[in-house]
């Protein structure tokens, strides 16, 4: 008898400490592979960019669905705690290319609550 080949495990990817949520039910991967799992409901209500996308699909999606963005993870963090009621982030420490990371993301996904705060940053 032959062994039967198996396939190769998946391979694992770094989870986000902060978003790493057990009732998330949409992944998003980082453009450096790190995992957000969280809520599309959070995406949905504030950005206008993943309502729109929710509209055009029609229904629901698999619940273990992951979404590549171009974004870095230390971008997608702060990006998504804007997006979550909890305290937003301090960006007065934020290195410069993850500021200037930050704001190309809220412009590129309508995320209209950290706009202001991104311009007054960036001045």
């Amino acid at each position: 008898m032959t062994p039967e080949p198996s396939s190769p495990p998946a391979p694992s990817f770094p989870i986000s400490k902060r978003f790493n949520l057990p009732t998330s039910n949409l992944t998003l991967q980082s453009s450096n592979l790190v995992l957000f799992k969280v809520h599309r409901l959070n995406l949905e209500m504030h950005s206008q960019v993943f309502a729109d996308a929710a509209d055009s699909t029609g229904g629901p999606t698999s619940e273990n669905e992951v979404v590549s963005l171009s974004e870095s993870d230390s971008v997608l963090e702060l990006l998504l705690q804007y997006m979550y009621l909890q305290p937003q982030p301090d960006l007065r420490e934020v290195e410069w290319e993850v500021m200037k990371g930050l704001a190309e993301a809220v412009e590129k996904y309508e995320v209209y609550a950290a706009m202001g705060v991104c311009q007054q940053r960036m001045r």
